[in-house]
């Protein structure tokens, strides 16, 4: 079975994600029965003391007893979950799925193997519709994602107790999957052995549904991505959704849900109010940020978003933030040979009014300066307004300064203090090319 749906686990070695339970270890003996080139790999997440380092033992032996390499990571979950405010369950999962990649990128081993089956799928089913989940959460776990394979996900809790009770396998029992301490505990324990005793016949015909339901998801997300191919567009570091043709989406309401869930938008009813709201206005999913411009929605991961602030040396070379480049020009230019210049990423300004230190950062509400080619003073923010940008190219403005004043906005205006004159000696150009 294992080499005939993944023939690619007969040409290229695999790791098998081991706890010491009843299905990981079937997964393990039966990678050997099927003479897989394979190694071991166990996550001890050291919630329960001197029980996880007997699990951690016991892989250990079951991979010597097979004469394969074994990896062993130890985490201090709580401590991850509490950082950064999560459930132990999913700190667990996200430290796990890490370390796998780490794993992939380190070791001679191209596939990762994990033992869920039929009934981690169903429980996995009834949570996410718990959640109101849409066609994607309600495909359950798939079976391929990337190098991680779930070949086991078509084969029972009962068909794989069959397998170790035959084969008079030993297992190592997890004594917090005894408690009702966790939602997927407690339908373990509660609500699927009165369902599948009520229905004979339901895991079999779930994973039936299922099939069509991943095949409905797959048509789905072909149509969205010809919807999405004249809807979207790649603006610098977010995507921009033509606002027009959002709104006339129909029916609006699922098309919303299902072009955003993969940001983690999961309520449209919001973003249709976006649709009909005021430029500014924005929503939040734990990982983007989705704001109303005038002509689109603006959608931006908040991963992007790091806030940096370098200062330096004017010559100290080795040290400029990344994309600035700073040189002297030794040929002889004037103040009109530079007007010619239309790059905006370019600057050229007058050596003497710079001091030895300047600072880059990002644009700041109260920010102020001189801009060239204007009499007087302006606010960035007003600066900024004048030219309609959006509130994300503003927050990703960077800001070149000197002391307390403002040098330069790379890739839109330079500060008329520091411009070159007919008076100037010595010029310094500066060239902007941060991606």
């Amino acid at each position: 079975m294992l080499k005939e749906k993944f023939p690619e686990l007969a040409k290229e070695p695999v790791l098998v994600a081991c706890s010491g339970g009843l299905d990981s270890v079937a997964l393990v003996h039966l990678c050997k029965q099927t003479g897989l080139d394979f190694g071991v790999a166990h996550a001890d997440f050291g919630l329960r003391g001197s029980e996880s380092k007997a699990d951690a033992e016991f892989v250990a032996n079951l991979a010597r007893k097979f004469n394969t390499e074994y990896f062993v990571k130890s985490f201090n979950t709580n401590y991850y979950a509490n950082l950064h405010k999560l459930s132990v369950q999913e700190s667990a999962r996200n430290l796990r799925y890490h370390w796998f990649q780490v794993l992939l990128a380190t070791t001679r081993y191209r596939w990762v193997l994990t033992a869920h089956h039929a009934n981690d799928q169903l429980e996995t089913f009834l949570m996410h519709l718990n959640r109101g989940a849409g066609l994607g959460g309600l495909c359950g776990i798939p079976e391929r994602q990337g190098r991680i394979l779930r070949p086991l996900l078509q084969v029972t809790r009962s068909e794989l107790e069959e397998f170790i009770s035959e084969n008079g396998l030993a297992y190592r029992e997890d004594s917090s999957n005894a408690t009702d301490n966790y939602l997927r505990n407690r339908l373990r324990h509660h609500a699927v052995p009165p369902l599948l005793e009520t229905l004979p016949g339901l895991l079999p015909a779930f994973l039936q549904s299922l099939e069509h339901l991943e095949g409905a998801r797959e048509i789905l997300l072909k149509h969205l991505e010809g919807i999405k191919a004249s809807l979207v567009t790649q603006e610098a570091d977010c995507l921009a959704f033509n606002l027009e043709q959002l709104a006339s989406l129909s029916p609006r309401g699922p098309y919303l849900f299902e072009l955003f869930a993969p940001y983690g938008f999961t309520d449209y009813r919001a973003i249709e109010d976006l649709l009909e709201g005021m430029s500014g206005k924005e929503v939040q999913s734990p990982t983007h940020r989705l704001l109303r411009d005038r002509k689109a929605l603006l959608l931006k991961s908040k991963a992007s978003e790091a806030i940096k602030e370098f200062q330096f040396d004017l010559w100290e070379t080795g040290n400029y933030p990344p994309g600035l480049k700073i040189t002297l020009v030794e040929a002889k230019m004037t103040p009109a040979s530079i007007q010619k210049d239309p790059d905006p990423n370019v600057l050229y300004l007058d050596k003497a009014s710079l001091n030895q230190r300047l600072w880059l950062r990002k644009w700041r509400q109260g920010d102020y300066f001189c801009p060239i080619g204007m009499r007087g003073g302006k606010k960035v923010s007003k600066f900024f307004k004048d030219l309609k940008l959006s509130q994300f190219q503003k927050e990703a403005q960077w800001i070149l300064g000197c002391g307390d004043r403002i040098v330069w906005l790379p890739g839109l205006r330079g500060d008329d203090r520091f411009k070159v004159t007919e008076a100037t000696r010595q010029i310094i150009k500066l060239e902007w090319r941060h991606e």
